[in-house]
């Protein structure tokens, strides 16, 4: 009796198990795709020890980039060269955002007016 009490708890338990990991692949897969449809044309990018992170991003014409001070100084996302509007952020403090459209295929450079090192690119496919 031992034997089958033990036996059915380990079905139920693995049962269990693989209904958790039915609703993550199907969770998964869905958000993926909602994802993908709505969300796609945005891509982030952080701001940390006075770099961009990443540096270079590429984004399809109409997608924006959304950029996130997360760095102890202020700094700014103002373009240099390449196709489309100009734009900048002005100074940026700890925990601002700042978010820019991209229409125009081609290369865009920027760089922060405080921290001229720091440079970074959105590629515009």
């Amino acid at each position: 009796m031992k034997k089958l009490a033990v036996a059915l708890t380990s079905l139920a338990f693995a049962g269990a198990l693989a209904a958790c990991g039915g609703d993550d692949d199907s969770s998964s897969s869905g958000g993926g795709d909602s994802g993908g449809g709505g969300g796609g044309n945005v891509v982030e990018v952080g701001m940390k020890g006075n770099a961009y992170t990443p540096m270079d991003v590429t984004v399809p014409a109409g997608g924006t980039v959304k950029w996130t001070n997360s760095d102890t100084p202020s700094h700014t996302v103002t373009k240099e060269d390449g196709p489309g509007e100009e734009f900048d952020s002005g100074t940026m403090s700890p925990g601002d955002e700042f978010e820019q459209k991209f229409a125009d295929a081609g290369k865009v450079n920027y760089v922060c007016e405080i921290h001229p090192f720091q440079k970074g690119t959105v590629t515009v496919e």
